[in-house]
Order: structure tokens, then sequence, then C-alpha cells
């Protein structure tokens, strides 16, 4: 009677436990969430900035930029801002260091911060749409 118990369940939860590990569609999100903390003068900042975000292959030199972003208008509290960026796919799969620059009003933030392997992460993301 156990036996039977136990086969009836499993043919009921087995297709939930083989669907667990699917990832579906729109499961990665496509952007980058970028956080930092601003200050002139050695305060911070409060109230709206505005932001340009440029992705290089190299950590110097203006010849080499893979990807610019639109201006994006971030509020800053106590310094303290988050902005997302969603760079192309493309920008990813050329498998070479990339850096980030910051532009904050007119000012760019030096130097190029190194791109970990989290905003790599987004290549997955392209071949679980079935690019």
């Amino acid at each position: 009677m156990k036996k039977i118990f136990f086969a009836a369940i499993s043919v009921f939860w087995l297709p939930l436990a083989a669907a667990a590990g699917e990832i579906s569609p729109g499961a990665v999100p496509g952007s980058i969430n970028y956080q930092g903390r601003l200050e002139h003068d050695n305060a911070p900042i409060t109230g709206t900035v505005h932001i340009y975000f440029r992705i290089y292959n190299a950590p110097t030199g203006p010849n080499t930029l893979r990807w610019s972003s639109p201006l994006i208008s971030a509020e800053a509290a106590q310094g303290i801002f988050s902005a997302n960026i969603t760079p192309s796919m493309d920008v990813f799969s050329r498998a070479e260091k990339l850096y980030l620059e910051v532009q904050v009003e007119s000012e760019i933030l030096t130097p190029r911060e190194p791109l970990s392997s989290v905003a790599y992460a987004l290549v997955a993301k392209k071949l679980e749409d079935g690019a």
C-alpha cells in the first residue's frame, strides 16, 4: 500500500521538480545596476544628477568606446544614487576586458572601473532567450 501511495505522489510531484530548474524568458534582467556616492566640497549631494555611462575595452584612451548610454537622470539622497544601464548584449560577447566610465554632469570620474563577471552573466541571458 505504501508503494502505491509513494508512486501516486511521485506522478504529481515529479513534473514540478523537473520544472524547478528551468529558466524561463525574462528570468534574467537585461540591465546592470550601478550604485555610487557623490560629494561636492566634502558634502554629500542631494537632488537630481545627470549621468552618462560608457564602456571601453581599455582603461584609458578615447578610441576604444564599445557602448555609450543616453543621459540618465538619477536621484541622489545624502550622496547615494542608483542607476540602471542596459548595454547591448554584443558588448559582452567579444571576450575582451571591459571598463566602465562614469560621467556625472560635466565631470568624467577616473579611473575607469573594470567590469566584473556579474555583468558578463548577461551573455547567459542571451543564451536563455535562444539567440
